[in-house]
């Protein structure tokens, strides 16, 4: 897995953990409608798998949140935050941090280098 590929994990993790907790709270709500003991039961379950998931998922996040601060450029952390944390557009960037967009590319080519990826997302 690239740097890039691993940073990407970060929008992907968020987007998944949304869409379950919008589950766990459909199963729920659905449990309350149903009145079923045996619903109830499978709802916990559910809302216990979908749970673990999400600790899985939160700690990519925190892990890529991590490789972005230990970088030492300035510029390299708040492009990559800006990029892959609050995943805000290019030209966007561009006009928050002051740069051409093409300048920009330089910066993530040079900062995409200096990024640790953790053994067990190669």
């Amino acid at each position: 897995m690239t740097a890039k590929d691993f940073l990407a994990l970060y929008r992907e993790a968020e987007e998944k953990i949304l869409s379950n907790r919008s589950r766990m709270i459909q199963t729920e709500r659905r449990a309350w409608e149903i009145c079923s003991r045996s619903y109830f039961e499978y709802s916990g379950e559910y809302e216990d798998k979908l749970w673990a998931e999400n600790e899985q998922l939160a700690e990519t996040m925190a892990e890529i949140e991590k490789a972005v601060e230990r970088l030492a450029d300035g510029n390299a952390k708040q492009l990559l935050r800006l990029r892959y944390i609050e995943g805000k557009k290019w030209c966007d960037i561009s006009e928050e941090m002051c740069y051409s967009e093409q300048h920009l590319h330089r910066i993530h080519k040079k900062a995409l280098g200096q990024i640790w990826v953790p053994l067990k997302y190669r």
